[in-house]
Protein backbone atom coordinates (compact mmCIF):
# COMPACT_ATOMS: atom_id res chain seq x y z
CA UNK A 1 0.00 0.00 0.00
CA UNK A 2 1.19 3.48 -0.81
CA UNK A 3 0.92 6.30 1.71
CA UNK A 4 -1.64 9.05 1.17
CA UNK A 5 -0.49 12.28 -0.46
CA UNK A 6 -1.48 15.67 0.93
CA UNK A 7 -1.96 18.86 -1.05
CA UNK A 8 -2.32 21.74 1.41
CA UNK A 9 -4.03 24.26 -0.85
CA UNK A 10 -4.52 27.10 1.64
CA UNK A 11 -4.35 28.07 5.28
CA UNK A 12 -5.85 31.37 6.35
CA UNK A 13 -6.55 33.01 9.72
CA UNK A 14 -10.13 34.29 10.02
CA UNK A 15 -11.58 36.38 12.86
CA UNK A 16 -15.34 36.28 13.41
CA UNK A 17 -17.43 39.30 14.40
CA UNK A 18 -17.40 38.01 18.00
CA UNK A 19 -13.57 37.91 18.01
CA UNK A 20 -13.10 34.13 17.72
CA UNK A 21 -10.09 33.28 15.56
CA UNK A 22 -10.08 30.16 13.41
CA UNK A 23 -7.51 28.80 11.04
CA UNK A 24 -9.27 27.69 7.86
CA UNK A 25 -7.31 24.93 6.17
CA UNK A 26 -8.12 23.57 2.70
CA UNK A 27 -6.47 20.35 1.62
CA UNK A 28 -6.79 17.39 -0.70
CA UNK A 29 -5.74 13.82 -0.03
CA UNK A 30 -5.46 10.85 -2.39
CA UNK A 31 -6.99 8.53 0.23
CA UNK A 32 -9.33 8.85 3.17
CA UNK A 33 -7.00 9.64 6.06
CA UNK A 34 -6.76 10.50 9.74
CA UNK A 35 -5.25 13.98 9.98
CA UNK A 36 -3.16 15.55 12.72
CA UNK A 37 -2.52 19.30 12.68
CA UNK A 38 0.22 20.81 14.86
CA UNK A 39 0.84 24.54 15.24
CA UNK A 40 4.49 25.29 16.14
CA UNK A 41 5.99 28.69 16.98
CA UNK A 42 9.30 30.02 15.64
CA UNK A 43 11.22 28.44 18.55
CA UNK A 44 9.78 24.98 17.81
CA UNK A 45 7.34 24.92 20.74
CA UNK A 46 4.00 23.21 20.06
CA UNK A 47 1.20 25.75 20.54
CA UNK A 48 -1.82 23.65 19.55
CA UNK A 49 -2.78 20.25 18.14
CA UNK A 50 -5.98 19.18 16.38
CA UNK A 51 -7.17 15.89 14.86
CA UNK A 52 -9.69 15.31 12.08
CA UNK A 53 -10.45 12.95 9.22
CA UNK A 54 -10.74 13.65 5.52
CA UNK A 55 -12.29 11.86 2.58
CA UNK A 56 -10.19 11.05 -0.45
CA UNK A 57 -11.35 14.14 -2.31
CA UNK A 58 -10.66 17.08 -0.08
CA UNK A 59 -11.80 19.09 2.87
CA UNK A 60 -11.91 22.55 4.32
CA UNK A 61 -11.50 22.52 8.07
CA UNK A 62 -11.89 25.30 10.64
CA UNK A 63 -9.46 24.93 13.52
CA UNK A 64 -10.16 27.13 16.56
CA UNK A 65 -6.99 29.03 17.49
CA UNK A 66 -6.26 28.90 21.24
CA UNK A 67 -5.48 32.08 23.19
CA UNK A 68 -1.87 30.91 23.61
CA UNK A 69 -1.38 31.14 19.83
CA UNK A 70 -2.72 34.65 19.41
CA UNK A 71 -0.05 37.19 18.52
CA UNK A 72 2.52 34.40 18.13
CA UNK A 73 3.60 35.92 14.82
CA UNK A 74 4.82 33.58 12.10
CA UNK A 75 4.11 29.96 12.97
CA UNK A 76 4.28 26.65 11.13
CA UNK A 77 1.26 24.43 10.60
CA UNK A 78 2.39 20.82 10.32
CA UNK A 79 -0.03 18.29 8.83
CA UNK A 80 0.27 14.51 9.02
CA UNK A 81 -2.09 12.20 7.11
CA UNK A 82 -2.26 8.52 8.08
CA UNK A 83 -4.03 5.78 6.09
CA UNK A 84 -3.46 2.02 6.28
CA UNK A 85 -0.54 2.49 8.67
CA UNK A 86 1.35 4.81 6.29
CA UNK A 87 1.96 8.48 7.15
CA UNK A 88 2.74 11.48 4.96
CA UNK A 89 3.70 14.91 6.36
CA UNK A 90 3.71 18.46 5.04
CA UNK A 91 3.86 21.95 6.50
CA UNK A 92 2.95 25.56 5.75
CA UNK A 93 3.83 28.94 7.26
CA UNK A 94 0.98 30.96 8.77
CA UNK A 95 0.84 34.35 10.49
CA UNK A 96 -1.38 34.54 13.60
Amino acid sequence: MTPPTIDLTSSKLVTSASGIETLNVSLKTTKGAALTFTLVNAKGKVIATWTASAANTGATLSLKVPKAAKNAGKVTLKVAATANGKTTKTSSSVRV
